[in-house]
């Protein structure tokens, strides 16, 4: 294979795997709220309430473990992304950067979860209150946008440590993500400083990251699922949540894998719609899942574990399913105001 062929894979591989992990994140933020009147206790992760077992489980296996792998992919990519072509990181380039964030993150982040607060009433009193419903976003899932906004004031600082310490500096963030020992302030996250920074370390080094783990599936394969395997069985266990995050550590490189191969071999390929589309469903589907829960299970009541365990897939796929259609509307008849909204994408 030709080095540009490789490039273009791992551009593949990023361009493909964006659809498939916002509808994680949907899966995660679905299983949060209250079922039929049940409240199944897993925004707390790793209670369990006991009335459904399998539902529970089932919830956990896919929004806890799975579906967990979505944050950490989507933060390598963009910093590896934003150091991509940087050849000499100085002060212009810098602000270059910062101005198209103003326009693809900061924008959005403020659009979006100033309509959440619209619609659901959340007014301030105060200036202070204001501050606080845009710092700690009213529309929960803007979180990973803040972090993201604050990483990349950051990046000069990574991407000194980086040229200088090489593979240390992520390294240095891993063992700290681990342990999990940083500091306690909303907005300066662990998660976000090391996922961005491994990713930005594949740019700033010119390594390829899908050539790394890509003839590796085998072994990534049964690592990855042990650790699964592992986190449910030992999920009321004290230090399950390192165990979670080991999984993640083999979960990551297994997904990057395995989409290469596929991709590679002809049996995936990306869907351009389904990435262009991605930003407006991970925007807009806390809107929709508070706007529609209680009609949808006031006409599907959850009386079984069955139902339930069918109904939170089902419930699900109906949000992603009406943001597709919606962002294809808007893209059709409003363009502008579209790309305006999930910054030009």
């Amino acid at each position: 294979m030709k080095p540009n062929d490789k490039t273009h894979l791992q551009s593949q591989v990023i361009s493909f795997l964006r659809f498939p992990l916002i509808v994680a994140v949907v899966f995660i933020h679905t299983q949060i709220t209250a079922i039929g009147g049940i409240k199944a206790n897993l925004s707390a992760p790793f209670q369990f309430a006991g009335q459904f077992p399998i539902y529970e489980t089932t919830v956990f296996l896919v929004a806890q473990i799975f579906a967990r792998l979505a944050v950490p992919l989507f933060f390598i990519f963009s910093g590896f992304l934003f150091f991509k072509k940087c050849d000499e990181f100085n002060t212009s380039s810098y602000f270059n950067k910062l101005k198209k964030r103003t326009h693809s993150l900061l924008i959005p982040y403020l659009f979006w979860n100033l309509l959440f607060i619209v619609l659901s009433s959340q007014f301030a009193d105060s200036i202070k209150d204001w501050l606080i419903l845009f710092w700690r976003p009213a529309s929960l899932q803007l979180w990973f946008i803040r972090d993201l906004m604050v990483v990349v004031l950051f990046s000069p600082l990574i991407y000194w440590l980086t040229k200088k310490t090489k593979h240390y500096f992520p390294l240095t963030l891993c063992i700290l993500w681990l342990m999990q020992w940083w500091f306690k302030i909303k907005g300066i996250s662990i998660e976000a400083f090391f996922f961005f920074s491994l990713g930005g370390y594949f740019s700033i080094t010119k390594k390829n990251f899908v050539e790394l783990v890509k003839n590796k599936l085998s072994v990534l394969t049964m690592l990855y699922f042990i650790l699964v395997l592992a986190t449910l069985l030992l999920r009321n266990c004290e230090y399950v949540l390192y165990i979670r995050r080991l999984s993640i550590v083999a979960g990551v490189p297994f997904i990057v894998s395995l989409t290469a191969n596929c991709i590679e071999r002809k049996k995936w390929k990306v869907n351009s719609f389904l990435e262009e589309s991605s930003f407006f469903i991970y925007a807009y589907h806390i809107i929709a899942m508070r706007t529609l829960e209680g009609i949808f299970f006031s006409i599907l009541p959850t009386t079984t574990e069955i139902k339930a365990t069918i109904l939170y897939f089902l419930f699900s796929f109906l949000l992603v399913l009406i943001g597709l259609g919606l962002y294809a509307l808007l893209k059709r008849f409003l363009p502008k105001t579209t790309a305006f909204i999930t910054g030009g994408r």
